[in-house]
């Protein structure tokens, strides 16, 4: 938050499994926004957070994109906020920061392309893409 107040770019991200296993941009949001809290329980505001995760990691990216607009990318996740933690809905942004999961993301879309939608990933074969996994993690392990 002191460089957000000083009119520094941040951006908030996951950088890989080796960080800690989640690959959760939500819990990130939600450890960032609790990590501030702790001197100063007034600190990064959730739409700050928010604006981390989004605006700031597309131009952490370089890409044309984190806000809903003409002319950028149609990059974006559809969230299912039916579930119990999404209520009462006069809270959403605080709940997407501090209950909300990647678990909850029913659709992602890149560049105009739905690459998940409903538990489904209608670009890619996912079998081919596991066992691919499987066959480079035995190759490394030397099996």
């Amino acid at each position: 938050s002191e460089m957000i107040d000083l009119g520094i770019e941040v951006s908030l991200g996951t950088d890989g499994a080796a960080s800690n296993n989640s690959l959760d941009v939500w819990h990130e949001m939600r450890l960032a926004s609790l990590l501030q809290k702790m001197k100063d329980p007034t600190k990064l505001k959730i739409e700050d957070a928010i604006k981390i995760a989004t605006l700031g990691g597309a131009r952490a990216m370089m890409v044309n994109g984190g806000t809903i607009e003409e002319g950028k990318e149609a990059d974006l996740v559809v969230i299912d906020i039916e579930k119990p933690w999404y209520f009462p809905k006069e809270n959403l942004k605080s709940h997407l920061v501090h209950s909300g999961s990647s678990s909850d993301v029913f659709a992602t879309m890149v560049a105009g392309r739905w690459i998940y939608f409903d538990g489904e990933f209608p670009t890619i074969d996912v079998d081919e893409v596991l066992a691919g996994f499987e066959r480079s993690v035995r190759r490394l392990l030397g099996g």
